[in-house]
Formats: structure tokens, sequence, C-alpha cells
């Protein structure tokens, strides 16, 4: 059997896909918060299945969820939801205001708590260089943005497919093309969950480490961590899909 060093044990936990870990997570309210403004509407356009789509139909994830017409600023909207819950407006989170958050999302499913938990391990895995459990300073400087470069370029490949007329803006029947076929790509996702990746031992670790392991030592090194994190880094940058097996 090949083995991981830690941190990498953090990568295996991204192959869970939907029978990782309990319903309860080790999300921070302000981790929450995070991974709403990096998930944005935009994300839902892409054609089968990626850890940063959401499914609120089925799974109430999307709660306060960005609009896919909005301006590319991933900072100044993370300040802006943090000043939506900050009630006593002193730029932290007192534990009546991460009450308030846990409570707009009392309608997210197990399996949508789940998911939740693989994007907080996702977003740690390639920001979270100190190994923390958060993500600020430096790597939250990097995190915005490699997102806002994201966010361009997902909003210029949605221009290209349902811009018709060319005008450089949706009008109204053109975002209802793309609200239609938000709701159509959500319904071909719905069996995503069930492809076979969901061990984080067995077979599913040992192809992320095959896959990585790049002087087949049956580990991943500080290096071969930094190669995958900085190939991730740019799939998210470009707007391509983001699971670590589909980076290779």
């Amino acid at each position: 059997m090949r083995q991981l060093i830690f941190p990498t044990t953090l990568a295996l936990a991204l192959l869970a896909g939907c029978a990782s870990g309990p319903a309860g997570t080790d999300l921070t309210a302000e981790g929450e918060l995070m991974l709403t403004v990096v998930s944005g509407q935009e994300e839902e356009l892409r054609p089968g299945y990626d850890d940063l789509s959401t499914d609120p139909l089925r799974t109430g994830e999307a709660v306060d969820q960005p609009g896919i017409q909005r301006e590319c600023g991933a900072a100044a909207t993370l300040d802006r939801l943090t000043a939506h819950y900050d009630a006593d407006g002193d730029g932290a989170l007192a534990a009546p205001e991460e009450g308030a958050v846990w409570d707009d999302r009392q309608g997210r499913s197990d399996q949508g708590w789940r998911r939740q938990e693989r994007r907080w391990k996702l977003i740690r895995l390639v920001y979270d260089l100190d190994g923390s459990d958060s993500i600020e300073g430096d790597e939250l400087t990097a995190l915005v943005q490699d997102f806002d470069a994201r966010c361009v370029a997902r909003q210029a490949d949605i221009l290209a497919e349902f811009d018709l007329d060319g005008s450089g803006d949706l009008d109204e029947s053109e975002l209802a093309a793309v609200e239609e076929a938000i709701a159509q790509r959500r319904e071909e996702r719905a069996g995503e969950c069930n492809r076979g990746e969901g061990d984080m031992g067995g077979q599913g670790g040992d192809r992320l480490i095959a896959a990585w392991d790049t002087d087949a030592d049956g580990s991943l090194s500080a290096g071969e961590l930094t190669v995958l994190r900085d190939t991730l880094r740019e799939r998210i940058r470009t707007g391509e899909p983001i699971r670590p097996m589909d980076a290779v």
C-alpha cells in the first residue's frame, strides 16, 4: 500500500466525493463565507461535476451565492458578506454572529455539508501554506487574486456562449438562456457523485499518489505537493474545472 506524508492526507480527502466525511464539518463561519465568495453562480454553467459547483436545488448549498453578472472582486464581496453578519461592526464574527451564518444555512442537506467540507479542504490544500487551518495575510491575497482572475475568465466564457448580439452584456433574453442552462446542467450533474472516486483510501488514494508522485517513492514530497498546488492554482486562474484527479 502506498503511503502519504502530511499534509497530503488533506489531498486524499478531496477524493471522498459525496461519500466524504460526516454531516458535521470543521468549517468556521469565516471559512463558510470565503467558500461562498469563490463559488459564484458562474460555476454552475460548467458541464459535469466540479469541486466549486453547487447544487442548491438538491442540497441547499448556495446561500448568499454571488450573481453571474457581478463585478469581479472577491475581496470586496467578502467584505460585504462579512459586514452583513457582523452586527456590531467590529470586523470579526463573534459567536452570535457566527450563529446567524449557520442559521441562514439550516436548509442545507447532509450531502450539501459534505460537499462544502470538501470545498474547504480543497481551498486549504491550495492556499493554507502554513497549515494553520485558516487563510489570511499573503495566503488570502493569493486566493483573492486567483479567484478574481477566475471570475473574469468564466464571465468571458459565458459571454462568448450566450451574448448572441455581441453587445458585451447579457440582455433579458440572454440571461434567461443562462438561467435555463444552469438548471439543465444541475440536472446533468445529478449522478456525478457516484463515479467510483469516493474512496479516500484504497484505489482512490493510490491513484492520487501515483498521479503526482513523480519520483515513484510511494509518497508525495513537499516538492510534489507544491507542483500539485501550482497546477491547481493555474486551473483556478484560467477558469478550468477544479478536481485534483482531473488536473494531471
